[in-house]
């Protein structure tokens, strides 16, 4: 089939109707536990956070103040760089491969549909304005390169600089340009000049938020992604499994496609190819990079998403090549998958056991919340505080909670919640713990209070099943044990 600019215009247009859906979505898929999270550091703007950069909880702010307190206007940031990442994405394929415009289309489009990536397409993690800063310093530097504008490199360097204060993992971006460059015979004289060098500088300027917040906070955030986060035991047949089980995520006939892309760009490059060059150093490095960090700790599925962006242009080509029945089930299994998940996420009516079911904690906080202020308002004296003891629970009850009320998470894994709890002015108030089936801890055995009694307890019910029953406590007198470092 000839490839003229309709054939890419209708590509085009189908992704366009991606983003459509994903803000049709967007209205009724709840706010993920991440997300609530993330938005509550949008409450409390700061220079950086203990977890991850500042910028998403910026969005977050942003939205929220033009659109309302909504899932939706959470869940906005990240459709809309998502949506731009894949504009630029679709005009660097379309450099990368100028005689088949349409290909290059139809690979953002599969991009699109791949079910990991369509997870970032909706859900406010940090890695949705991350990738589009990625995105934009790959298209810049190709007009470097191709089109000689040696001032982009600033572009490349400022885009590189959000994409830090977004996520530390940009940190690879310049890892992956410096890859290309010494292996590219035909652009290695740009390390000769001084433009490459400027914008290394610029992205540092990223760093400089996130280095005075540390600086501030004993390096809380460093430590964590160095050291606290890291299982005790090393033990890499569990993580390295993990890690690529989780890969999977993407699909399996896509994730075969994607590495057998990075295989046919390694072979094209050595034969001169710039292009596959291009594709195979500024995506493969971090591919490695995620794989050997897969060795040592947990890792996420979304995490090498940046990695995959550039792989998706030669995993489309060599699937045009394959039978059409092939190429029919890996498009129908990817959106098949992806659609899904996002049914089940909005509608948890699967019979999956709701321990291991994302979706199945998603569910019933707006009712748990109408409770908690019920209880709340039957406090004696000092107003109640209410807590909990994960942090994903606590930033799913703030998110619906009345704002008036103080909401902090005792024991567990450290987080930003424990940056904001002022023990001090909490000593000798009385509370409301907050559990359910699938996290309980009885607080009487786990947290500093004088007592705690039962307050009732509430089903959780979706589609006449019993997802889980939020159990209620009061507890009286907060009695903090000081920190010890």
């Amino acid at each position: 089939m000839s490839e003229g600019p309709g054939l890419a215009r209708r590509w085009q247009q189908a992704l366009l109707a991606v983003l459509v859906v994903r803000l049709a979505v967007a209205w009724v898929l709840p706010v993920l536990d991440d997300e609530a999270y993330y938005w509550t550091w949008s409450r409390h703007l700061a220079l950086s956070y203990f977890d991850h950069p500042a910028a998403g909880a910026w969005l977050i702010r942003a939205s929220t103040a033009l659109f309302g307190h909504s899932p939706f206007a959470v869940h906005l940031p990240a459709i809309l760089c998502f949506g731009a990442a894949s504009w630029l994405l679709g005009r660097l394929f379309t450099r990368l491969d100028p005689h088949h415009p349409a290909t290059a289309w139809k690979a953002v489009l599969l991009l699109n549909l791949a079910p990991t990536m369509g997870v970032l397409g909706i859900v406010m993690l940090p890695d949705p304005p991350m990738l589009l800063c990625w995105t934009a310093a790959l298209y810049a530097l190709h007009l470097v390169l191709e089109d000689e504008q040696p001032r982009l490199w600033y572009v490349v360097g400022v885009a590189g600089a959000l994409g830090l204060v977004s996520k530390y993992t940009a940190v690879l971006l310049p890892v992956s340009v410096l890859a290309y460059l010494l292996a590219s015979p035909r652009h290695r004289h740009w390390l000769r000049r001084p433009q490459p060098y400027v914008a290394a500088g610029l992205m540092l300027l990223g760093a400089v938020p996130i280095l005075l917040w540390n600086i501030q906070h004993d390096w809380a955030s460093i430590r964590f992604h160095f050291v606290d986060r890291h299982p005790a035991v090393w033990n890499p047949a569990n993580t390295l499994g993990r890690f690529l089980a989780s890969q999977v995520l993407l699909t399996p006939g896509l994730v075969i496609f994607c590495v057998a892309g990075w295989v046919r760009a390694f072979r094209r490059a050595r034969a001169g190819d710039e292009a596959s060059r291009f594709i195979f150093w500024l995506s493969v490095p971090s591919a490695l990079f995620f794989t050997a960090l897969g060795l040592v700790t947990m890792t996420f599925p979304y995490w090498t998403a940046v990695s995959y962006l550039l792989a998706f242009l030669p995993a489309v080509q060599l699937l045009d090549a394959q039978p059409r029945w092939m190429r029919v089930s890996t498009w129908a299994v990817a959106a098949g998958v992806s659609v899904a998940l996002f049914a089940h996420a909005c509608w948890p009516v699967i019979p999956v056991r709701a321990e291991g079911d994302p979706a199945a904690k998603l569910q019933g906080w707006p009712a748990v919340a109408a409770r908690v202020e019920t209880l709340a308002r039957a406090c004696e004296g000092h107003p109640c505080f209410v807590f909990g003891h994960r942090y994903p629970d606590v930033a799913l009850l703030a998110f619906h909670l009345d704002p008036a009320l103080e909401i902090t998470r005792l024991t567990g894994r450290h987080d930003q919640f424990d940056l904001w709890r002022d023990d001090a002015a909490l000593a000798g108030r009385d509370a409301i713990y907050v559990s359910d089936t699938l996290h309980r801890q009885r607080p009487n055995a786990w947290f500093p209070f004088a007592q705690c009694e039962p307050a009732g307890s509430l089903p959780v019910m979706v589609g006449g099943r019993l997802l889980r029953t939020v159990s209620f406590w009061r507890c009286r007198d907060y009695r903090p044990v000081p920190a010890v470092r």
